[in-house]
């Protein structure tokens, strides 16, 4: 589904989506899927603001994680392109 989103609107210029915009966007359906496990698994036992803070806390990991492998990709990089000449 993303990549028909992509298809169609990036490539006909109307998005100009940066690569960590798309990385988020691909993490959405994780965080929905943990979520609909989450509430289906944990039904009775698992106190609702419990859950929630799980989530908050899962999508601000995700989003950390996305900042450290762009910034580990920027870093590393030059050196990758070095040793290809």
């Amino acid at each position: 589904m993303a990549y028909l989103w992509w298809k169609t609107f990036h490539l006909a210029g109307v998005v100009a989506g940066t690569s960590g915009r798309c990385r988020m966007l691909n993490e959405v359906p994780s965080v929905r899927l943990v979520t609909i496990v989450m509430l289906a698994t944990f039904e009775a036992q698992f106190p609702t603001s419990a859950g929630v803070w799980a989530i908050v806390a899962l999508t601000f990991g995700l989003l950390i994680a996305i900042q450290l492998y762009a910034r580990h990709r920027r870093l590393t990089a030059p050196s990758v392109q070095r040793a290809e000449r």
